[in-house]
């Protein structure tokens, strides 16, 4: 990160505040890559005329007749498709010929085609944008995220996405059900807006993709804009009979586990489902705790964990559970599917993954375990306290339903938690305004004491949460019984999956992710 004043440690301060403003000297952005492939592919069709509004629409017989046409026709193409095209005749005149183009060249025209923006060309030997009069041919849909520009370089297409819209259909449904929910006209609204820019789409011989929730971004007054998936319009040119035939002979088959410190990943088919043989998934997050993985870096993990861990959660919730109850997925495993199901997003300070503490680390073996049937936030504080937020809800707001702890891990938390690894000016932002080292708990039998707070994935998995990086902050002590912290590691990891854990986590899932 560079910025023309400020450190990157200040600019990772600011990146941190997700829920205040950046001030005017700061603007985000959405900016989606696209790598380049040279390859041939099939060209976009042409592009649907647009009709004039003056034409007079059809009327119901019309409709039919043209209706009734249309199928007969397709009929008589599927009938001799299957009757005569094999013993037809294939020569060059009765076979269409399609004039391949190249994979960049395609994507140019699909990003003229959805945004219509200039394409800026970075260290291409070609000129700097492309003409003005083609990059003005198509308008953006009103329901489509519009793009500022283009950039392209050797390797790439960058988008430039304004303006930036923080939610998405998937958090609305995940976390304001009710905003959906409250009247039919609501989602029906958004369902018309998603049609007219499938429709748009489609008449400029493109589709919007395999979208999700997550791509639909939607606006307090639930007007939604789309961010489509581009590739989904790229189409490799297909094989002949003979390659097909040649690619199937020397396919080679198909490895069972992955190589390297991953070796215990199972591979997961998405027809199938999880396969119930063996540990799935085991492996992956001792991966990252054997080499060190600062916690919430992502670019260090390898791709063959992240595809691992994104087969594991893509298999259904009940499938998941029936593994777990059989024995068959880890309780740590099954805990992190649960977070990412939940919308939790690993290394955001505001829904990080959260985890049970089970025991007070008194002895190596666990003996002092802790009650999973109650919160944290209840062993620590009492009923009383407890109490006293569920009647105080109720007296401030009548509209309000009455609960009692809103979030299980808070922002001040979990930077006190991992202070031994955040830059100090981001301590300095949300624990404290004025660095003293000696407010942050030295151990992290202390730590456990002192939280009300459920615990996080790193103290099951990384050893180097328990190294500093300041000077005057101490290491965080890990308990008389570990040897070094890789030692605790493995020893907290043993008490998580230990018998009288897996009998009572269930206690503790319904309290934290509740049980409907």
């Amino acid at each position: 990160m560079y910025h023309d004043t400020l450190d990157p440690e200040q600019i990772q301060a600011w990146l941190y505040d997700q829920a205040d403003e950046f001030g005017p000297s700061w603007s985000r952005v959405l900016i989606k890559v696209f790598i380049k492939r040279h390859k041939q592919v099939i060209p976009l069709p042409r592009p649907r005329v647009a009709t004039s509004s003056a034409e007079p629409e059809l009327s119901f017989s019309q409709l039919m007749h043209y209706v009734s046409q249309t199928n007969h026709k397709n009929l008589w193409k599927e009938a001799f498709k299957k009757y005569l095209s094999g013993s037809a005749l294939c020569d060059s005149k009765s076979n269409p010929v399609i004039g391949f183009v190249s994979c960049e060249s395609m994507m140019r025209e699909i990003i003229l085609r959805t945004y219509g923006c200039p394409i800026i060309r970075v260290d291409v030997n070609t000129a700097n944008t492309l003409p003005d009069g083609k990059s003005k041919k198509y308008e953006p849909h009103i329901n489509i995220l519009p793009a500022v520009c283009a950039i392209e370089t050797k390797r790439n297409f960058l988008l430039i996405h304004q303006p930036y819209i923080a939610h998405s259909l998937e958090d609305c449904v995940t976390f304001s059900p009710a905003l959906l929910g409250s009247s039919y006209m609501k989602p029906l609204f958004v369902i018309y807006q998603l049609i007219q820019a499938m429709r748009t789409m489609h008449d400029r011989g493109m589709v919007l993709g395999d979208i999700t929730l997550g791509d639909i971004l939607i606006t307090d007054n639930l007007w939604i804009q789309i961010v489509p998936h581009l590739e989904d319009n790229v189409h490799d040119e297909p094989r002949t009979e003979s390659q097909n035939i040649s690619a199937t002979l020397t396919e080679p088959e198909t490895p069972t586990h992955l190589s390297g410190d991953a070796q215990e990943v199972t591979y997961l088919s998405g027809s199938e489902g999880c396969s119930p043989r063996g540990k799935l998934h085991q492996g992956v997050y001792n991966r990252d705790r054997t080499q060190g993985r600062r916690p919430g870096d992502h670019e260090s993990r390898d791709r063959k964990s992240s595809r691992c861990d994104s087969d594991v959660v893509s298999c259904e919730l009940k499938l998941l559970c029936e593994l777990w109850l059989r024995g068959q997925l880890s309780n740590f495993d099954y805990l992190m599917a649960l977070n990412r199901w939940a919308g939790r997003r690993y290394g955001d300070p505001t829904c990080h993954y959260v985890v049970p503490w089970v025991t007070d680390f008194t002895h190596r073996n666990g003996a002092n375990w802790r009650d999973l049937s109650r919160s944290k936030f209840r062993l620590n504080k009492g009923d009383r306290q407890l109490d006293l937020t569920y009647d105080t809800t109720g007296t401030l707001n009548i509209t309000q339903v009455p609960h009692h702890v809103s979030d299980v891990l808070s922002e001040i938390t979990y930077c006190v938690y991992l202070a031994r690894r955040t830059p100090r000016s981001v301590l300095c932002r949300y624990v404290r305004s004025k660095w003293v080292p000696a407010e942050y708990p030295s151990s992290i039998q202390r730590l456990q004491e002192w939280t009300p707070d459920e615990c996080i994935p790193e103290f099951y998995t990384d050893p180097t949460v328990f190294q500093s990086i300041h000077e005057d902050l101490s290491d965080l002590e890990i308990p008389p019984w570990a040897v070094s912290p890789q030692d605790f590691i493995d020893k907290h990891r043993e008490a998580l999956e230990s018998l009288y854990v897996s009998e009572r986590l269930h206690h503790w899932i319904d309290l934290t992710f509740g049980y409907k």
